[in-house]
C-alpha cells in the first residue's frame, strides 16, 4: 500500500527533476570548502606566481623518442619574477577589458 502511494506521488519524471535540483546543491556543498581553502593558501601563487619556481638557464638535453632514437633538445631560459602591479598597469595602458566600451553604429551600416 505504501509503495502504491509512493508511485503515485513521485513518478519517474519527478525523480529526474528531483535529482537535477539536488545536483547543483551537492556540487556547491562539496566544492565550497575546497575553493575557500585554495584561496586562503598559496595555491594560486604556486600556479601563476613565482613561488616555489626556479629560474633556469638555456641548456641542451638528449631525449629519446618511441623508437629509442636520440635527439637533442634546447630548453629555453625561464625567469620567474614577482608581480608588480604598477609595472603591469604601465604595460597594459588603456588596453583593459574592464572599461566600458561604447560602439556607435550608423543606421544601415554593416556590423563587424
Amino acid at each position: 500500500m505504501l509503495q502504491e502511494y509512493r508511485k503515485g506521488t513521485l513518478s519517474p519524471e519527478r525523480h529526474i527533476y528531483a535529482k537535477l535540483a539536488a545536483a547543483p546543491a551537492i556540487l556547491f556543498v562539496v566544492s565550497a570548502p575546497i575553493i575557500v581553502s585554495a584561496a586562503n593558501s598559496d595555491f594560486f601563487n604556486r600556479i601563476w606566481g613565482s613561488f616555489a619556481k626556479e629560474d633556469t638557464q638555456p641548456h641542451k638535453e638528449t631525449l629519446y623518442d618511441e623508437q629509442e632514437l636520440p635527439y637533442e633538445y634546447i630548453f629555453p631560459k625561464r625567469e620567474y619574477v614577482d608581480v608588480e602591479p604598477e609595472k603591469a598597469e604601465e604595460l597594459i595602458g588603456e588596453n583593459v577589458s574592464h572599461k566600458k566600451f561604447e560602439a556607435v553604429y550608423e543606421r544601415g551600416a554593416p556590423l563587424l
